[in-house]
Order: structure tokens, then C-alpha cells, then sequence
């Protein structure tokens, strides 16, 4: 009977244990669903900077509560996973991090850093794990290391003027003054090269022709910062920077104006009709010789009633202040194909992540059947966060349907 007892008292401590601390060693990260990722609203922001030399990363990441009555350390486990593939069961170490590894808490934003040794055989990814000690909700998030299409990583950084802080974000504002680094060597002088470009906008998912492309840009500017000298510029545009200007390694930063990944400006608020409005409209849009009264006119024609317009305004750029805010790289947000996705149907109820891409899943809504969207990693000089839309003709009575509903104001979040 004691043995029995003592039986059932390890097996129910197993359980609890598993129910606490199960979700962290859980890997196959490609079965994670991480719709949180590009939720605005999602109780945890998260986002990363690293730089690689050899098998060394020296990792800085943000964390934002979006629930200002929590505190990070209390109500939160910390870890981070270093898993040899994305479909991996098991991954090869995990770590707790914590205060130790805090720079800086700026109210419920906090900064932390961490050197990790990935080896010289380099992992797929790293895993960043937040739990709600509460709920037991595991937030999950991915920070790629090596997957196929990846160029070697660059050793340039971008930080806050005056402190050790990194630029998360792949823009500045105009004006902002920023330091760009080697990170491993930062007397080395830095190349910028600055391209005024305006890049290509994403084409419809049922399009499978080539469209026009971003490859044909040319060099307006060209300079050289040495270890103590500021970036900044004031005209929009996209900058890349490299150490060795032979070669194809660097980073690149978004040039815009101060307010984004918000708009405000007429022309951002009408270039991105080009998605739900017929070509004639279009055209009249951009050739008003009174372009804010003619971007009235679209949307009162839409909305019928000043009330339901402003509803759908507000809802359509909102859209695209979230698309700015997860999928600029080296063009903002909007003109990607994951943003031109987010833009028109929403937030993915389902997303997949592995080395080779993102699947998003949309449910069954508005008489629609559920959709799939594959978006492929590609490599990008650019940018390592640029992926491409797997376009089929089988798409168009899903786009056409979302437009039809955006024209008839019937898309209200």
C-alpha cells in the first residue's frame, strides 16, 4: 500500500511537473503555432538583434508586456533553447536567463543580452521562451541562425546614439542619429551606400507572372563612417552599410519619416489602394490635382454613411501600420507580400515557422473556405527577413472576395 502510495504521489508530481515545465522543453518549433508573432494586441512583444563570429552569437533581445499591472520577473519564466533543427524533439541546451542578463528596463519594455556558444556546427535556431506562470501560456519565438538561403551573417549593428542599445527595428527616421558598428571591431570603418529607390509593390497572390523588379536601383550617395562618427540622414530611402564593399555581406536600414510605421501623409494613405481599388480608380487617385479630396471620395463611396467610413479608414491603415511594423525589411511593410497578405485578410489564425518559410492558415470566415498562404525564405542582400509568396491561380476568388468585402465595408477589424 506505501508503495502504491508512493507510486501515485511521483506519478502525480511528474504530471505537475510536466504541466509547469513541459511546454519548455517541448521543441519541433515547426509545429508551433506562433500566430502571436504578428498579434499587436498579444500580451507579450518580442523582438532580437544578434551578431555571429564563428560559432560565438552575442544575442540582445526586447521583450514588451502589453499588460502594464505584470512584472516580468514575478509572473514570467525566462529560457532560451538552442535547437539543431527546426523540427528538432529535443533541443541541445536550454538556459534560464533572467536579471542577470538585464541592460535595461524602460517601463514594461526590458533589454537583456547573452553571449551563447553555438558551436561550429551551427544550429538552425534558438528558441526564446516566455511563460505565463498563471495561465501556462508558452510564447515561443524563433531567432533563425542557419537555414539554407541565408547569406553569413554580417557583423554590423546599429545602436542608440548615446547608449549600448540596439536598433531592433530595420528603420529610422529621417534625422535620427544612430551609431553603426562592427560589432567585433569597431574601429573599422563602415560603408553606407543610400538608394532614393521606391521599390516594387507586391502583386496579387493569384498573379504567377514576373512582375517588374527591385533589382534595378541605383547609388545616390556613397559614404564612410568612421568608429566615433554618427549616421544620419534627412531624405527617405533605404541605406545599406558594409564593412568590405567588395563582397555582398551588410545590413540595410529603411529611411521614413519620424511617425512610422504609422502613415499620415496623403500619398501613404493612397498608394496602398492600389490593392482594393480597379485601375481607373487608381489612376484617378494618383493624378487628383486634389489628391485629399479624391481619397475622401474613395472612401465615402465605400462607405455609403461618414460614420462606416471612418470605421473602415481606420481599420484599413491600421492594417497597414501593423504590416510597416512586422515585415519592412529594405521596403516598408505594406508592399511585401506577407504585408499586402496581413493587409487584406487580417491576422493568420495559424503560423508555421521553420528554415525553409512560414505557412499561414486563415479559418473558414465570410463564406470563405480555409486558405493557405506558403511564404519561402529567400536570400536578399538586403535583408534576412525576406520571404516570397508561393502565388497560384487558385487565390483569386479568395482575394477577390476579401475585396469585394473591403468595398463593401463589410471588414470591420
Amino acid at each position: 500500500m506505501v508503495d502504491r502510495f508512493k507510486t501515485m504521489r511521483t506519478i502525480f508530481f511528474f504530471c505537475i511537473t510536466f504541466f509547469l515545465f513541459g511546454s519548455l522543453f517541448a521543441s519541433d518549433y515547426s509545429k508551433n503555432n506562433s500566430r502571436y508573432r504578428y498579434d499587436p494586441s498579444a500580451e507579450i512583444q518580442f523582438n532580437h538583434q544578434y551578431a555571429l563570429l564563428g560559432g560565438i552569437g552575442d544575442f540582445f533581445i526586447r521583450i514588451t508586456m502589453m499588460d502594464e499591472t505584470q512584472d516580468l520577473f514575478s509572473d514570467y519564466r525566462l529560457n532560451y533553447m538552442v535547437n539543431e533543427k527546426y523540427s528538432s524533439k529535443k533541443s541541445l541546451k536550454r538556459i534560464e536567463f533572467g536579471k542577470e542578463e538585464l541592460i535595461k528596463q524602460e517601463g514594461n519594455t526590458y533589454f537583456f543580452s547573452f553571449t551563447e556558444d553555438l558551436g561550429a556546427k551551427l544550429p538552425e535556431l534558438v528558441v526564446v521562451s516566455i511563460q505565463n506562470k498563471s495561465s501556462g501560456l508558452d510564447y515561443a519565438f524563433d531567432i533563425p541562425i542557419k537555414r539554407p538561403n541565408d547569406f553569413d551573417r554580417t557583423e554590423i549593428m546599429f545602436f542608440r546614439e548615446e547608449e549600448d542599445i540596439p536598433i531592433f527595428e530595420p528603420y529610422i527616421g529621417m534625422k535620427q542619429k544612430i551609431r553603426v558598428v562592427n560589432f567585433y571591431n569597431r574601429q573599422l570603418p563602415v560603408h553606407a551606400f543610400y538608394y532614393p529607390t521606391v521599390f516594387e509593390t507586391a502583386r496579387p497572390p493569384m498573379v504567377e507572372e514576373a512582375g517588374s523588379t527591385d533589382a534595378e536601383i541605383e547609388i545616390t550617395q556613397r559614404m564612410t563612417l568612421s568608429a566615433d562618427d554618427l549616421f544620419s540622414i534627412d531624405q527617405q530611402g533605404m541605406v545599406f552599410f558594409q564593412t568590405d564593399s567588395s563582397g555582398v555581406l551588410g545590413k540595410a536600414l529603411l529611411i521614413k519619416e519620424k511617425h512610422y510605421p504609422t502613415v499620415r501623409r496623403v500619398e501613404e494613405l493612397v498608394d496602398p489602394l492600389l490593392y482594393i481599388s480597379s485601375a481607373s480608380e487608381f489612376n484617378e487617385l494618383t493624378n487628383s490635382d486634389n489628391p485629399k479630396r479624391a481619397l475622401d471620395q474613395f472612401w465615402i463611396q465605400i462607405g455609403r454613411r461618414e460614420e462606416v467610413a471612418k470605421q473602415v479608414i481606420s481599420n484599413y491603415y491600421r492594417r497597414q501600420s501593423h504590416a510597416n511594423r512586422y515585415f519592412s525589411s529594405y521596403k516598408p511593410g505594406w508592399k511585401a507580400d506577407q504585408g499586402m497578405i496581413y493587409m487584406i485578410f487580417g491576422r493568420p489564425d495559424e503560423v508555421y515557422r521553420d528554415a525553409e518559410g512560414e505557412l499561414w492558415v486563415y479559418q473558414k470566415r465570410d463564406n470563405m473556405a480555409q486558405v493557405r498562404f506558403n511564404f519561402v525564405h529567400a536570400r536578399n542582400i538586403f535583408s534576412d527577413n525576406h520571404y516570397i509568396l508561393i502565388r497560384e491561380k487558385r487565390y483569386d476568388r479568395f482575394w477577390f472576395r476579401m475585396v469585394d468585402l473591403w468595398r463593401k465595408a463589410r471588414v470591420r477589424t
